[in-house]
């Protein structure tokens, strides 16, 4: 599987939920994935994610993921 970021190898895949019981699954490479904790998004649904937690008025704990801003 290549990742659909970036094209290299892809180890990981995106945990987002999108319903019925299934996730995304985009297939990730190490440095695309976005972790947070221990669920994995691809950058599509690591924005909406977000983009849901700020709209909700909720403050979260985002890990640093050893990547610069």
């Amino acid at each position: 599987m290549e990742c659909i970021v970036c094209g290299k190898p892809a180890v990981f895949v995106c945990d987002f939920d999108v319903g019925q019981g299934r996730t995304c699954d985009a297939p990730l490479c190490p440095m695309c994935r976005i972790n947070r904790g221990v669920t994995d998004y691809c950058p599509k649904h690591s924005a909406l994610v977000s983009a849901q937690v700020v709209r909700a008025g909720k403050t979260i704990v985002i890990e640093d993921d050893g990547y610069p801003d």
